[in-house]
């Protein structure tokens, strides 16, 4: 029920504020605002994206995670979906959560509303997987399917 309503009275909410900025300020001045806060959002998105898919690429591969420098950063890629939204309450909270204590304090909510499970194991790759070579005995087949027994030639490993 609740998304239902939100979804509802979120448009009119916005409609209300485009009136009365639009009645404080002027129409031009409050398009521009409009259009300055989605060139800002869309900055955001891709300055938060690129350095958030960095970060997770490295922490892969070391073996390690940071859930909370992840949640912040999703929530900055939110604030930035909202002020590509065009209204004035979607930016105000786009505002809100790029201030850093109010992120902090929505994610420690959110933790505690959640509960994690773990399932299965985690295996670490080995750095090398090929550092020692492989000794194995083959057979060559000829064309008429005969078989014919060599030892590998010395020193053969395995193509790098």
């Amino acid at each position: 029920m609740w998304p239902f309503l939100i979804f509802l009275l979120l448009p009119i909410v916005e409609i209300v504020l485009f009136i009365q900025v639009g009645g404080l300020i002027g129409v031009l001045p409050t398009i521009s605002l409009v259009f300055l806060a989605g060139i800002v959002g869309v900055a955001i998105i891709r300055q938060q994206g690129l350095n958030t898919l960095d970060q997770l690429s490295r922490d892969l591969e070391n073996g390690r995670g940071d859930g909370d420098r992840l949640a912040h950063s999703a929530l900055k890629v939110i604030a930035g979906i909202l002020l590509i939204i065009p209204g004035f309450f979607s930016d105000a909270v786009a505002l809100l959560l790029l201030v850093p204590p109010i992120r902090s304090l929505l994610i420690r909510w959110g933790a505690s509303k959640v509960t994690v499970r773990a399932t299965g194991a985690m295996r670490r790759r080995p750095q090398q997987a090929w550092a020692e070579p492989i000794e194995a005995e083959y057979e060559i087949l000829d064309d008429e399917g005969l078989v014919n027994r060599q030892q590998p030639p010395s020193g053969w490993t395995r193509p790098r």
